[in-house]
């Protein structure tokens, strides 16, 4: 009997991951014949865990059922999980394809070195100008390459193809089947674990064993990629490339958490990275990757640890169920917690400042039904109560129960349909966003104006007027959220962002105002010192950036506007340190090419590095650095 349920889950699978997969296809060209072999492939490995499951049956060694469903379950999601589209935070996404033909052809190039057909192109814009420097290959039925900004304008020309090359190898490679298979092994696993333990031990075994094997099999893969990228693009640039994300993407942590949280990574180190790609490069390549010996050791060494500790784990709470399960997944259950919860905490590090900058702008919108749903009970159970035990008319009690039922009821309905409203906006915004297109999201003006009382939607509109051209309907905007909510820094920060270029002192006023409600980040202080050096207030900009980078020393941009100030008051070495500083914390940040029109030496090299500058902010519209453009080319030499 079960080989039957076993055949129709083969082919409900078949069938559900078929019509999953169809998004994905669309997405990425792809045709049926592909999506239909494999969803079929994948509904396969779907029922291993029933297979498992039967043939443990057919052995004289039953599996609970809880724990067989379990198996099945996780096992079906985290295989859908491959056939779904390209999504965000907001769901399912359709981002714009690559346009730029000199990157079509690089892309076409590299895929056919490696052997493979080059797959659909797709750009992400980065949120709030960020630039991030991501990629990735997404989809087995319909592989697409995704690409943000960052990748294009904040590496050099050599490094993006390196980066390219590294994600196309993952096709070329075949490790996306790989990681796919970690799910139909860790849960057949579980399924012979659950033979003589309960679910209680085998669902934090399961996760731990799915966990631990992602990131042994991922940081093997992700070197692997990188070799094989560096073999048909340059070593060299691979690791320079390599270099530049950890720069950006990474918190600058130190001390043993970094070295637990690369250890315990589906990515290698910079350092691990650097020395495989050394070894592996030739001499004349080999030269230019550097890398600290002393470090790789440690870090190798607590690689070591971390796999030994894991497969300890797993070994020993297996024995220790044997003499008491609540023992064995008590055990489980903290490491998972504790090693969750070490990753949230050094991913944290990095976006303190982001979360700070957010103080004043929560909204509980998404649980006020819930709240209007649960006074209205306390009131009727107040009511029952009262008319009960005073009155001694409990159908009156019960006529006015069902009157604020009632009223509960539709107060439920009407704010349900607010927050999904609200919602509805909030994802459109961001689609905006992700996908460039700042005019969609100044479209949607008037209806967020009129339907939404979010602060944080409100600000992100905001900024797409000022990123689009029209700074004095952003500044109203601005003033206007700043006017409703008064402790959310981020409007009075945009706010000064968009007065710089024509209201240097309506700048300084609003940074002022941001550093007051947070003194301990360092954007506000960054932009009172580029108001003040508008204003030719040059002793008081310095003030301003040594209090940004006594709150965070490795904020590249403070950095980059510190080496601003001392091309300013001449003094070349100490501007020179400070923009090696930016440019190892946040390489290709537009400041950059700012600081090094300011330290340019013949009008020549001054004219070019305008003309970067120029770039740099045609390329990012969110980067607002139109006020320093505009005092470079009054200072740069006429044609």
């Amino acid at each position: 009997m079960i080989w039957f349920v076993v055949l129709g889950g083969f082919l409900g699978a078949w069938l559900l991951l078929g019509l999953g997969g169809r998004q994905q296809t669309r997405q990425g060209a792809g045709s049926i014949g592909r999506l239909t072999w494999v969803s079929g492939f994948l509904a396969l490995g779907t029922i291993l865990p029933g297979i498992a499951w039967a043939a443990a049956e057919g052995l004289g060694h039953p599996v609970p059922p809880e724990v067989g469903t379990f198996a099945l379950g996780l096992n079906g999601v985290l295989l859908l999980l491959w056939m779904s589209p390209v999504r965000t935070q907001t769901g399912p996404i359709d981002l714009p394809p690559v346009q730029d033909p000199e990157l079509l052809g690089r892309i076409a190039d590299i895929a056919r070195r490696q052997g493979i057909d080059p797959p659909p192109a797709r750009l992400m814009t980065s949120p709030s100008g960020s630039m991030q420097t991501l990629a990735a290959i997404a989809g087995l039925a319909a592989p697409v390459l995704l690409v943000t900004d960052g990748i294009l304008h904040r590496l050099e020309t050599a490094e993006r193809d390196a980066i390219l090359g590294h994600e196309l190898a993952h096709l070329s490679t075949g490790s996306l089947w790989l990681f796919a298979a970690i799910g139909p092994l860790a849960t057949v696993l579980a399924v012979v674990a659950g033979a003589s333990m309960s679910l209680l031990v085998v669902l934090p075994l399961t996760l731990l064993l799915y966990g631990g094997a992602r990131r042994v099999i991922g940081r093997a893969v992700e070197v692997r990629c990188d070799l094989r990228s560096g073999a048909t693009t340059s070593y060299a640039a691979m690791s320079s490339a390599v270099a530049k994300i950890h720069a950006i993407e990474l918190p600058n942590a130190r001390g043993l958490l970094p070295l637990l949280f690369h250890a315990t990574s589906t990515h290698p180190s910079l350092t691990v990275r650097r020395a495989a790609l050394r070894a592996a490069a030739p001499a004349e390549e080999a030269t230019a990757i550097q890398y600290d010996e002393g470090q790789l050791r440690a870090e190798r060494r607590m690689a070591r640890a971390a796999l030994g500790g894991w497969l300890g784990l797993l070994v020993s709470s297996v024995a220790v169920a044997q003499w008491d399960e609540r023992v064995a997944a008590g055990i489980l259950a903290s490491v998972v917690v504790a090693f969750f919860g070490m990753r949230v905490r050094f991913a944290r590090h990095k976006t303190r400042s982001a979360r700070l900058l957010l103080r004043g702008s929560r909204r509980w919108t998404p649980l006020v039904p819930l709240f209007e749903l649960c006074g209205t009970l306390l009131i009727v159970l107040f009511l029952l109560l009262v008319v009960s035990l005073r009155l001694g008319h409990p159908l009156v009690g019960l006529f006015g129960a069902l009157v604020f039922a009632v009223v509960g009821g539709v107060s439920f309905v009407v704010s349900s349909i607010r927050v999904r409203a609200s919602n509805r906006l909030r994802h459109a915004v961001a689609r905006g966003y992700l996908q460039g297109d700042l005019a969609a999201v100044v479209a949607l003006s008037a209806e967020v104006e009129r339907a939404s009382k979010d602060p944080g939607l409100r600000n992100d509109v905001a900024l797409a007027h000022g990123a689009t051209g029209d700074r004095a309907r952003a500044s109203e905007l601005f003033r206007a959220l700043i006017a409703d909510a008064p402790r959310f820094p981020r409007p009075r920060i945009n706010l000064a962002v968009v007065l710089l270029q024509d209201d240097p002192d309506g700048a300084l006023h609003a940074a002022e105002g941001a550093a007051a409600l947070v003194p301990e980040v360092a954007g506000p202080q960054i932009l009172m010192a580029r108001a003040l050096r508008l204003l030719g207030r040059l002793d008081e900009a310095e003030a301003a950036i040594e209090v940004a980078l006594s709150a965070d020393s490795d904020d590249g941009s403070a950095h980059a506007v510190a080496s601003w100030l001392a091309s300013d008051q001449g003094q070349p070495e100490r501007a020179a340190h400070h923009l090696e500083r930016a440019r190892e914390l946040a390489p290709g940040h537009p400041f950059i090419a700012v600081a090094r029109a300011l330290g340019a030496g013949s009008p020549d090299d001054v004219s070019a590095a305008v003309e970067e500058v120029q770039k740099g902010a045609s390329l990012s519209p969110l980067a607002f650095i139109d006020a320093e453009l505009a005092a470079l080319r009054a200072r740069a030499p006429s044609d």
